[in-house]
């Protein structure tokens, strides 16, 4: 239900956000990096990035929605499992400059 749920504000966000783009009658998009979502970006291109980051950040809710299932189950090999996961993204997002 969360990867479904995700994947269809996603693309709702992203269609939405074309939509304004190819009404705005621009020629060309500006390259746009994730930092700048909340800057002053013009409505379409900040839907659209909204909807690349939400569909980037789907795995790793899912781990997240994995982990509060296994704790409520008590499946104690399982939480470490995903905690360690979890750790690992962490890691990886922050070496990776974010």
């Amino acid at each position: 239900m969360l990867l479904r749920g995700s994947l269809a504000v996603s693309a709702a966000l992203m269609i939405v956000g074309l939509a304004i783009w190819i009404s705005s009658g621009r020629a060309s998009a500006p390259a746009v990096m994730p930092g700048r979502l909340f800057s002053r970006l013009d409505a379409g291109a900040r839907l659209m990035l909204a909807g690349i980051a939400l569909l980037s950040v789907t795995p790793a809710l899912r781990v997240v929605a994995l982990l509060l299932l296994w704790i409520r189950e008590r499946a104690w090999r399982f939480v470490a499992t995903s905690a360690v996961v979890l750790l690992l993204l962490a890691v990886a997002l922050l070496a990776g400059g974010g």
